[in-house]
């Protein structure tokens, strides 16, 4: 087996675990079954079951208790980044409603944080850097083009705050923010993305970090609303 082979193999045994983790197939205190079993049922070797299962334990998915195996945790209370990169990858093709709050909820505290600090530090490079991205949205001619401009923006707004934290955190997002913006492209349109944006530059230009907050805010929770209610209308102010 080529190390690449092997990486993808790894790969493929840790997600199962974690996807059986996430569907509760095994449920936190659970014992998993032994290397030789798991090895067995998955089909791979012995040494990528145990390699697999040390980078469980590093994700906080896994306890490892000497002579008697490795338990499931409860990843909510002990997973680490890697747990939430996990999740998100399970989650991407199954957006539930407890799921999609979530994000609504944690892009609002990391973007609306951003944009209140960038709205005390920005330069004139900034504000042009945003009006770039409003231009590449305004002359694209896919749908998958928009999507990519509006979400550049937004990744862009964390980025230009200079807080370090705010695009690592962003970044960890990215799978389920594909989806998001897909569906918010999809049912906004072009025109009113742009429309946003333009709303976005002016607070941050104007120091006006909370009303860009506020204006965030006041969007995901419309948007949360037109997903589970199914309703068009919307308002961007």
């Amino acid at each position: 087996m080529t190390p690449v082979d092997k990486a993808s193999v790894l790969d493929d045994f840790v997600f199962a675990i974690q996807s059986a983790i996430f569907n509760g197939e095994y449920a936190a205190d659970t014992k998993l079954p032994s290397e030789r079993d798991l090895a067995s049922q998955y089909a791979v070797s012995k040494t990528i079951v145990h390699d697999g299962l040390l980078m469980l334990v590093q994700q906080g998915f896994l306890n490892a208790s000497p002579r008697r195996g490795y338990f499931v945790t409860d990843y909510r209370q002990q997973g680490r980044i890697g747990c939430l990169n996990a999740y998100l990858k399970y989650q991407q093709n199954h957006l539930d409603h407890a799921t999609f709050d979530a994000l609504i909820e944690a892009i609002l505290a990391i973007e609306g944080s951003a944009i209140c600090k960038l709205a005390i530090n920005k330069t004139t490079d900034d504000l042009v850097r945003l009006e770039q991205w409003i231009d590449k949205v305004n002359k694209a001619t896919s749908t998958a083009a928009i999507i990519k401009g509006f979400s550049g923006f937004h990744h862009d707004i964390c980025f230009l705050c200079k807080n370090t934290m705010f695009p690592l955190l962003f970044n960890s997002f990215t799978d389920l923010l594909d989806v998001f913006y897909k569906e918010f492209v999809n049912r906004y349109g072009k025109e009113d993305c742009i429309k946003l944006m333009y709303a976005f530059i002016e607070y941050i230009a104007k120091g006006q970090g909370q009303r860009g907050y506020n204006l965030l805010g006041n969007l995901l929770r419309q948007f949360r609303l037109l997903i589970k209610r199914g309703n068009e209308s919307v308002s961007s102010k």
